[in-house]
């Protein structure tokens, strides 16, 4: 039921992903110009030691010979890697401040644009009162920086977890077989990981939100019993494998122009669901269209 209300106040409200779509452009224009500014050194160290050239070899071997893609990608990454760490200390600044740009910066404007989608999302579900994304982010400014940086911190052990993760398959990437294997083991892996976070904070930034109630008490709200996590969680993986599936169709048929729509309706699916299934576990009632109530105490449709 979560799933399916979710796909439905998705299509019905498809406006909240125009609104995601221009928050997004703004958030990648700030990274993408934030990357330029501090990595400009790097880019001239790696330009000075011939690393376009092996960019060059890299995308010509994709038309040429596919089955040595990756083990040539393997000697691309640890090419860089010693070019790096052969100059780190003339470029040790610029590495500090793209992963302070790449992991917080983006993490944190990430996290503002899903609390002002949640703010958003939650007014018109449960009032059908339209709101934008600069008037919730400015109401609620405190609230938002306060999920914002604990959210953070709670992604850590995560973030570690698809760096090491990646950190192996580069490893295993001499190998075409063990290359292919990987993929979809990380796939795998990239839907557990990313609908246990589903499952797991789908109460903080609306438990924020409307209680004022701290990050990392609200966690504790997605635990109500064992059933209902369980359930969340099997809804979760569901919701991942749609966006999944979706973008890779899409992204291809499309070539890649496709992700410009997919991308941010991703984006308000899962804000979606982590309302519908917040809903449900306190019995609140929404708005699944302007004519039909959604009792999610009794999960009964009341028109």
């Amino acid at each position: 039921m979560n799933y399916k209300n979710s796909m439905k106040l998705l299509t019905s409200n498809f406006s909240l992903v125009w609104k995601q779509l221009a928050y997004t452009i703004v958030r990648l224009a700030i990274i993408f110009g934030l990357v330029i500014l501090v990595s400009n050194p790097i880019v001239k160290l790696l330009v000075e030691n011939g690393f376009a050239e092996k960019l060059t070899n890299l995308w010509q071997i994709i038309y040429t010979d596919f089955s040595q893609f990756f083990v040539e990608l393997r000697q691309v990454i640890l090419s860089f890697i010693d070019i790096i760490s052969t100059n780190i200390s003339s470029v040790w600044l610029s590495v500090v401040l793209f992963f302070f740009v790449t992991l917080f910066v983006n993490s944190l404007l990430t996290s503002m644009g899903k609390f002002a989608l949640t703010s958003i999302a939650h007014s018109s579900y449960t009032s059908l009162t339209k709101t934008g994304y600069c008037h919730s982010m400015i109401t609620n400014f405190g609230k938002m920086m306060n999920y914002s940086l604990a959210k953070f911190v709670l992604d850590i052990p995560f973030t570690v977890f698809k760096i090491l993760f990646i950190a192996i398959y580069c490893s295993a990437l001499n190998n075409f077989i063990l290359a292919i294997v990987g993929i979809s083991i990380m796939i795998i892996l990239y839907t557990i990981t990313y609908a246990l976070q589903i499952s797991m904070y789908n109460s903080v930034a609306i438990e924020v939100l409307s209680n004022g109630t701290n990050p990392f008490k609200a966690i504790f709200k997605s635990y109500k019993s064992i059933k209902y996590f369980m359930r969340v969680f099997s809804n979760a993986i569901v919701v991942v494998l749609t966006i999944i599936v979706t973008n890779i169709i899409i992204g291809f048929f499309t070539v890649g122009a496709g992700l410009l729509l997919t991308v941010p309706a991703s984006m308000v699916l899962v804000v979606t669901f982590e309302l519908v299934s917040y809903y449900g576990g306190v019995g609140q009632r929404y708005y699944l269209s302007p004519t039909i109530i959604v009792d999610s105490s009794t999960e009964n449709l009341n028109k």
